[in-house]
């Protein structure tokens, strides 16, 4: 099986924050790298992609070097697809020139994506003639994550691109995603922070937490244990806020 081999050791300041990841991820499948707020999970896909520069260190796309300390191959060689959380686009298309872009320049062309399929899952059709500065932020993540779909890349990488997208929508959206970049051996390394999206996607789950890699395997078991920490985190901080109360109305009682 085909790999993504990394090394990375970044620092962004003195005695700030730290990015250190040593480890090997499957070119098969959804990857989610999962962990709290701050935890590195952008940084981490960011570097991957090629925007994010490190010193030491170096990435490996299966048997192609992508970075070390002398080389850096451009994101636009990379053969990837980077969908942010803000939805980037091309602001001088509207939403079916940039959809109608990204589909002639698939990386599989006699085995195309359904772009009608994509516009009816994402509910894109009222928004096609429009202009990305007139969308909102769910429907520019929507537009994103249609284009890069599209696009087929040899690697998809997704930043939480669907935070600004409704909890209905998102249910109809994860299984579809799963699916198509299964059909079309698509790996994808998907962003989340959300342990049920996870659950629904991932085949493989990558879980770090202040820069470091505290655990990964496959998604099957991995899940049992993460599910346990959030319902005890859950539990203390339900516990916590109990508590407070408490000592508030003491305080307003005297």
């Amino acid at each position: 099986m085909s790999q993504l081999s990394m090394r990375i050791d970044l620092h962004r300041a003195p005695h700030a924050f730290h990015l250190q990841i040593n480890t090997q991820l499957p070119l098969d499948g959804v990857t989610a790298i999962y962990g709290p707020s701050g935890a590195g999970k952008t940084t981490l896909l960011r570097c991957i992609a090629g925007l994010q520069c490190f010193t030491n260190g170096s990435i490996h796309y299966d048997q192609t070097l992508w970075q070390d300390a002398r080389v850096h191959i451009p994101v636009h060689k990379r053969g990837l697809a980077y969908v942010c959380q803000h939805g980037d686009l091309f602001e001088h298309l509207s939403v079916q020139g940039n959809l109608n872009y990204a589909q002639r320049r698939a990386r599989k062309r006699q085995e195309r994506v359904p772009i009608n399929d994509l516009i009816d899952l994402l509910a894109l059709a009222p928004l096609l003639p429009k202009h990305p500065r007139q969308l909102s932020g769910g429907e520019r993540q929507r537009v994103a994550l249609a284009r890069a779909l599209l696009s087929q890349p040899a690697l998809l990488l997704l930043d939480e691109p669907l935070a600004s997208v409704d909890q209905h929508q998102r249910a109809a959206v994860l299984p579809y995603i799963q699916q198509l970049c299964a059909a079309k051996h698509m790996p994808t390394l998907y962003v989340s922070h959300d342990l049920a999206e996870v659950a629904a996607l991932a085949h493989h789950i990558v879980h770090i937490v202040d820069g470091k890699l505290l655990q990964q395997g496959p998604a099957p078991q991995l899940l049992p244990m993460l599910r346990a920490n959030y319902d005890a985190i859950a539990a203390e901080l339900l516990a916590l806020k109990y508590e407070n109360a408490r000592l508030k109305a003491r305080l307003e009682a005297h």
